[in-house]
């Protein structure tokens, strides 16, 4: 399904919206409720994205998606973007996706808000009483909608559900207020909009969802978690992975396979020191095309937010911290994990001490798993540290590869400047063109961006573990001195 344009359906000034929309579906609900408002010629309504709902007291708040405002009366709408065939709602209040139970029933949360907004505006000294009922909206047509769809709330897919609140049907069978004119419209969403807090903290999972983190390729969130929830107190991160939309069962559920990747390897990883530390993999409440990883928090910077270092002292500090790198690197791969998306970005340098971190295993290799899929093997092609032979094959990735990464980010850590170009040539043109420290560690990255992958851990008489613990020692003999 192709994404709506919505950016003029946003700029009529029916539409009100505080922040971005957190998920497609609501995007495409948005575009939705517009074509249906001009096909019913409704210039009167008024339609509040993400507002705030908070109780009498102003104490409980609660986001929602869309409050839409119309002569009938206000709907509250809850947006659910699934991909399941079949959504089944039974009498005991469950709800099942494909024959599979949900953890709770995804009505009650448009239940609580309509209340909440009755609540409120009771408040707000109105002369007269608008209906508020709740609606759980799913944004695709493909649904098959079955059991009890009207217990809590009224459950409709995306076309009947849109015609019945811009229609008013969705407010005949419970009729609780007046008819509201223009200007009480008007009232009702000023009154709404004029009282909302300065932000609603998102939950994903246990976690509430607070600040951005800088990253490349993934939306990531500082998160804590919830104070009911049990769980230990510090701040993790929250990294979210796009499944898109399909058609099919089996491709989605292979593209949640994929998704899973950062977290599985995290779990085999668990006991290696310089790895973080899981907490948990969760689907996004709103829409399962996303998913989200969570796990434990580095505070520091990544060694490409740093920058190439500015001082002779500063360059053996970077070549000691590679020497961590290549020994966390052995350690992983001792498991039967290889990073294969090893780059400056996922190497982390922690604020206290300069303790090596490497994260964002989401293009890892896991020994006995299935391997990446078409959308992770062109990533792992645009990448300048990714050996030649994964951009080949990238099923085929060994401890070799890692090494190959290595080897680039030292050579521009050394020379300061990017490679222009991702192929071991361009690498080894660099070396040779360049002021080295040592003559030892020139030769050692000469062998670590070599395009035979034998050649690039050949110090290893064993096994490609060893070779990398060689190499991080043969870095650490170039690293500063304690102390300086």
């Amino acid at each position: 399904m192709a994404l709506p344009d919505i950016s003029a359906v946003l700029a009529h000034p029916r539409f009100r919206r505080r922040g971005e929309f957190s998920n497609w579906g609501e995007q495409i609900v948005a575009a939705r409720l517009d074509r249906a408002l001009r096909a019913y010629r409704d210039e009167e309504s008024i339609v509040l994205c993400n507002p705030i709902i908070t109780n009498r007291d102003g104490k409980e708040r609660q986001e929602v998606d869309f409050v839409v405002i119309t002569p009938m009366g206000v709907a509250v709408i809850e947006v659910k973007h699934w991909s399941a065939r079949t959504i089944r709602f039974d009498g005991q209040g469950r709800c099942l996706r494909d024959g599979r139970e949900e953890r709770s029933d995804p009505r009650r949360q448009p239940e609580l808000a309509p209340k909440r907004l009755a609540g409120y505006l009771q408040t707000q000294g109105l002369p007269f009483r608008a209906a508020v009922n709740g609606l759980l909206l799913f944004a695709r047509d493909d649904h098959q909608l079955l059991g009890d769809l009207d217990m809590v709330v009224p459950v409709r897919s995306l076309s009947q559900g849109i015609d019945e609140v811009v229609s008013g049907v969705l407010f005949r069978a419970r009729r609780q207020g007046d008819r509201l004119s223009t200007a009480e419209i008007r009232r009702v969403a000023d009154a709404i909009w004029g009282g909302q807090p300065d932000r609603c903290v998102p939950v994903v999972g246990d976690y509430e969802l607070r600040d951005h983190l800088p990253a490349r390729y993934r939306e990531t969130f500082l998160a804590y978690p919830l104070a009911d929830s049990g769980l230990p107190g510090g701040p993790v991160r929250m990294v979210r992975h796009a499944v898109g939309y399909t058609e099919s069962r089996v491709e989605w559920e292979r593209r949640v396979v994929a998704a899973r990747r950062d977290y599985d390897a995290l779990v085999r990883l668990a006991k290696i020191p310089g790895i973080p530390v899981q907490r948990g993999f969760f689907s996004d409440p709103g829409d399962d095309s996303f998913f989200w990883t969570a796990y434990q928090h580095v505070p520091g910077q990544s060694l490409a937010a740093l920058g190439p270092p500015t001082t002779t002292d500063e360059l053996h500090r970077r070549i000691g911290l590679l020497s961590g790198v290549a020994e966390i690197l052995a350690g992983c791969h001792e498991e039967g994990v290889v990073h294969r998306g090893l780059s400056p970005d996922c190497l982390y340098v922690e604020e206290r001490g300069g303790r090596p971190w490497i994260l964002c295993w989401d293009l890892s290799r896991i020994e006995g798993m299935q391997t990446v899929g078409s959308q992770a093997a062109a990533q792992l092609r645009g990448s300048r540290y990714v050996a030649p032979e994964l951009r080949v094959d990238p099923h085929q990735a060994t401890a070799a590869a890692d090494g190959y990464s290595l080897g680039v980010i030292l050579i521009e850590q050394v020379t300061r400047e990017p490679l222009e170009s991702s192929d071991p040539e361009t690498a080894a043109a660099r070396i040779q063109a360049s002021c080295w420290p040592h003559r030892e560690l020139a030769d050692l990255a000469c062998r670590l961006v070599s395009r035979a992958p034998l050649e690039r851990l050949a110090g290893s008489s064993i096994q490609h573990r060893v070779g990398l613990a060689e190499i991080g020692r043969c870095l650490r003999r170039h690293a500063a001195p304690a102390g300086s």
